[in-house]
């Protein structure tokens, strides 16, 4: 079963055994069945979907049919040859469905491991330096950042075969934490960056396009293997027998451009709505002579406070923990895996959470109670029906100003109160917000392409893997 399906009581992957001494003696094989939906999503909430593997798995095992896609049969003698190991991993038979040749991950193309340093060969003298990328580099969606540069000392040789080149596949292959494992980002040209030691470069050999080996492992199908392979087990890295075990479909090179061709045409008006999903703020013409009231006179303001360390985890023990703003969305909150036991200072539905530090002012709208850190503040509108107004007006540039300290930009909480909001009559504030909402239909119209336009890629994948 998938990691999550007992939330919100437990969120880790679960197996089921399923024992019958009659049919033991009955059958000479074991049957492992697996499940990736189970009718509900894998959220917090548990919420109905029409996804559910469970009526066709229970209908093939009554009917014998174990050869059915999610199914496979492994005797006894195989499972006493592997000291009774109950992992599916182990024993997976893929029926290849595809009409093309299966090739695995390292028959179509070569595997580089990145360049190991330690902490004392880092330097903050940029000239003497050269440059690492790592996980946080790759962005989601498989692009490319140059956010958080790492610079190592020149004085450490390295050989070139550990730069970034043109049509390379950079792999995240060991985190601290899992979910970044399998992470990839295409190359489109040579890069003056080497990339580190919890990183990869897969480099492809001629009888396959770049382009299409990146596809397929930015695709869900790498994603549902290594989630089998890694996220599931004790193992925290990708190594030489994951990526060999992993075989792609591999039609002609002019198949394979074509399908690239297409996808990528796909692709470009993902990014287009992007661009418009994510570089949209609000446009408020603020008249001077609105009255400007104090934040602290409308709104309650809660400033986050980070528990201990020792009480975070990612089995939805607690309260989902929001340290800054790397899970904001353009709207709302995104889901966060961490959750922390021990709760501090918390904000809830009907809140406007702000980054107060390293960036001061973006703003996003929680969906339900989290607790929040040091680099948040809850503020909490005093009249319900200000909670757009403020969410908006807070996105006009210029609003929220912080002060830069010896390493970053913040603001306290005695700044947020005392800060001075255009706050115009409510007339005026209906308006302004009847028309945002008609400019995010706008922005909830890109955001529905995306979706749209993502399947279609997913299934285009699908299709030559031989599924409909």
């Amino acid at each position: 079963m998938p990691a999550g399906v007992f939330n919100p009581y437990a969120g880790v992957k679960t197996s089921i055994l399923i024992l019958d001494k009659k049919i033991s003696k009955e059958r000479d094989s074991i049957f492992f069945a697996d499940i990736k939906n189970d009718g509900f999503d894998l959220g917090a909430q548990r919420n109905s979907i029409k996804e559910n593997d469970l009526p066709f798995i229970v209908q093939s095992i009554k009917e014998n049919r174990f050869d059915d896609k999610g199914l496979s049969l492994v005797t006894k003698q195989t499972l006493s040859n592997n000291d009774y190991l109950l992992s599916a991993n182990r024993y997976e038979v893929r029926v290849e469905t595809s009409e093309y040749e299966y090739k695995s991950l390292l028959e179509v193309s070569d595997f580089h491991r990145g360049i190991t340093f330690s902490r004392k060969d880092e330097t903050e003298d940029i000239s003497k330096s050269i440059k690492v990328l790592r996980a946080n580099n790759i962005s989601l969606g498989g692009y490319l950042n140059f956010d958080e540069v790492k610079y190592i000392s020149n004085e450490l040789n390295f050989d070139n075969s550990k730069k970034l080149k043109k049509n390379d596949i950079f792999i995240c292959t060991a985190s601290g934490s899992k979910s970044h494992i399998g992470k990839v980002a295409f190359i489109k040209d040579d890069l003056d960056y080497y990339f580190g030691g919890f990183m990869g470069a897969l480099r492809t050999k001629e009888i396959i396009l770049p382009e299409y080996l990146y596809l397929n492992l930015n695709s869900k199908k790498f994603n549902d293997y290594l989630v089998k392979t890694i996220l599931g087990a004790n193992i925290n890295n990708i190594n030489n027998k994951i990526l060999k075990d992993f075989s792609i479909p591999l039609p002609s090179l002019e198949v394979q451009q074509e399908i690239v061709d297409e996808l990528e045409g796909y692709q470009k008006i993902i990014d287009g709505c992007k661009q418009v999903v994510e570089n949209y703020k609000p446009t408020i013409d603020i008249d001077p002579s609105w009255e400007m009231v104090e934040l602290g006179e409308i709104c309650e303001l809660i400033s986050g406070q980070s528990p201990a360390s020792k009480y975070y985890n990612e089995n939805n023990d607690g309260l989902p923990f929001y340290q800054g703003k790397t899970e904001f969305g353009d709207m709302y909150l995104k889901e966060t895996n961490i959750y922390t036991s021990s709760i501090t200072k918390t904000s809830q539905k009907g809140d406007i959470v702000m980054s107060v530090r390293a960036p001061v002012g973006p703003v996003n709208l929680p969906t339900r109670e989290i607790c929040i850190g040091r680099g948040l503040c809850a503020i909490r509108p005093k009249q319900d029906k200000d909670l757009f107004y403020l969410f908006n007006i807070l996105q006009v540039r210029g609003i929220i100003v912080g002060h830069m300290g010896a390493t970053y930009e913040s603001i306290n909480r005695d700044e947020l109160k005392s800060t001075k909001i255009p706050y115009p009559n409510e007339q005026l504030k209906a308006e302004i917000v009847e028309h945002i909402l008609e400019e995010r239909k706008v922005i909830e119209g890109n955001k529905k392409l995306i979706e749209i336009y993502t399947q279609k890629i997913q299934d285009r994948i699908n299709k030559v893997w031989g599924e409909d």
